[in-house]
């Protein structure tokens, strides 16, 4: 995890500047690269608390990425979805 909260801080706005932040995803035993940059619409830190505002997917991946963690770690730490929006 970031050290501090300025870490994090300087890893969101790092994150959100690039065009492309790419993981490799293992699934059915095959390798796919997947491009974390692209489900987030923003991220901001609130009250010392992560706040994701995503176009599609899961929180875990990205919470991941930027905490420096596996996602089953990342899911220990009760990160939860807390809102859907609806686009028209």
């Amino acid at each position: 995890m970031p050290e501090n909260i300025d870490d994090l801080a300087h890893k969101i706005t790092a994150f959100l500047a690039s065009e492309r932040i790419e993981e490799v995803r293992i699934k059915k035993g095959r390798e796919k690269i997947i491009d974390l940059r692209a489900d987030v619409a923003a991220i901001e830190l609130v009250d010392g608390e992560l706040e994701l505002k995503l176009l599609k997917g899961s929180p875990l991946r990205i919470a991941g990425y930027l905490f420096g963690l596996d996602i089953e770690t990342v899911r220990q730490l009760g990160v939860r979805k807390t809102a859907i929006l609806l686009r028209k």
